[in-house]
C-alpha cells in the first residue's frame, strides 16, 4: 500500500467516527447550545457503557484539536 493511499483513508477518521452528532449531548441532558463541563465528560468517560465511554473519549480528544499555537 503506498504512502498516498494510506494518507487518504486516514484524513477523514473524524468524519466516519461521528456518527450520530449531538448523542453524547442528548445522553448527558445537555442542550447543544451549552458546552459540556469537564467534569461531566471525565465521569462520562468512566462509565459502564463502552458506547457513552467512546463518545466522551471521542469529544475528550477533539477539544484538544480546536488549541492554536
Amino acid at each position: 500500500m503506498s504512502r498516498t493511499t494510506k494518507d487518504n483513508s486516514d484524513s477523514r477518521w473524524i468524519q466516519r467516527a461521528i456518527k450520530r452528532k449531538g448523542s453524547l449531548h442528548e445522553a448527558l441532558h445537555v442542550p447543544m447550545s451549552k458546552k459540556i463541563p469537564d467534569a461531566l465528560l471525565q465521569k462520562a468517560s468512566h462509565s459502564r457503557s463502552p458506547l457513552m465511554r467512546e463518545r466522551a473519549n471521542l469529544a475528550k480528544n477533539l477539544k484538544r484539536f480546536n488549541r492554536s499555537g
